[in-house]
Parts: C-alpha cells; structure tokens; sequence
C-alpha cells in the first residue's frame, strides 16, 4: 500500500497535479519515507504545489539524504551551495556532494569536477587530476558534458598528460551523447585540419 501510495504521488508529479502531488508526498515524508522527503523537498525548492521555500526544502532534503538518498544528497549539496555561499556551508555542501558522487551519482560526480577544476570559488582546493577523475567517471556513466570537460582536459594537458587522441575519442563519444560543445570543437577541428591539407 504504501508503495502504491508513492507510485501514485510520483505520477500526478509528473502529471502536473502539484497540488494532490504536494499533499501525498507530506503524508509519506511525515511517516519517514526517504523518497517522498526527497521529491517534497524539490517541490518546496521549485514551488511546485506550493509557494517555493529553500529552507524548507533544504530540512527535507537532509532528512532524505541522511537515510542515504543519493538523489537528495545532491539536491542537498546543491542547495547549501547555492543559498550558503560561505566556507562552513561550502565544506557540508561537498562532504553531500562527495557522498552522492561515491555511490555513483554522475550528475554529483560532474559537479564535484566542477568544483575541482575551479577551486577557490566553491571553497576547494583547485586539483585538476582530481577534476579530471570525476568527470571520467561520470563520463563512464554517459553523462555527455562530463565526457566534453574530460576530452577538453586531455586536449589541454590539464590534469593529465596531454593526448590528443584520447581526447577525439572522449569528445566523439560526447558529441554522439548529445553534447552540442563537443559537436562544435570537432567541427571545427575537422575544418582546420581540412585547411592545413
């Protein structure tokens, strides 16, 4: 019963009920379950069903991801980073993003890249060899951007030795992906080898 409870509130999410949604995944949240605290919690974060309220979502995101959640580990680490936007709230924003990224969620494992790549700005150490490991993991799973940023990187140099021909074949395989950045640095690479004939 309870299953088909959750079933059922995911379905009028995705059928646009907010309100009825909004109301079923209370009920559940209430009673503990850690997927209707994740989807309650996006709806307070996007004001589906209700007005928006990052705070709210960001209590029942932590009470999601505290039960291990992967989904909600990184709705909660994105949120904390986004609103927080200082060193404490930084350090608690990565330790959920890392908690997501290492069971495997590609999109945390390509923010946590991200975040690698730039530094300062989110409160990390810069570490492109790091960087560079996320996003070939996340690129492992398909995810089109991190397989972009991972070939861009071997292009470069940056975070490995430079080489280019594992660099094609990680912005090929972006470009098939559906990554238009990808696509648009091979066109024009085949363009200038053309002209260089």
């Amino acid at each position: 019963m309870f299953q088909e409870d959750l079933e059922w509130a995911i379905s009028a999410l995705n059928a646009r009920k907010y309100k009825r949604a909004f109301a079923a995944f209370t009920a559940l949240a209430e009673q503990g379950d850690a997927t209707a605290q994740f989807y309650l919690g996006r709806m307070y974060y996007e004001g589906q069903g209700t007005e928006d309220n990052e705070y709210e979502a960001i209590e029942w995101f932590r009470r999601a991801a505290a039960s291990g959640h992967v989904e909600a580990q990184f709705w909660l680490g994105g949120a904390i980073m986004y609103l927080g936007k200082n060193a404490p709230t930084d350090a608690e924003a990565l330790d959920w993003l890392k908690k997501a990224a290492e069971q495997g969620y590609p999109d945390a494992q390509y923010k946590l890249a991200v975040y690698c790549a730039v530094g300062e700005e989110y409160g990390v150490e810069k570490d492109e060899r790091q960087a560079l490991q996320w996003y070939l993991r996340a690129g492992a799973q398909g995810h089109a951007e991190a397989l972009y940023n991972a070939g861009f990187m071997y292009l470069l140099g940056d975070g490995a030795a430079k080489d280019e021909d594992r660099a094609f074949a990680l912005l090929t395989e972006a470009a098939e992906k559906g990554s238009c950045d990808a696509k648009g640095l091979l066109e024009e690479n085949e363009s200038l080898s053309k002209r260089l004939k």
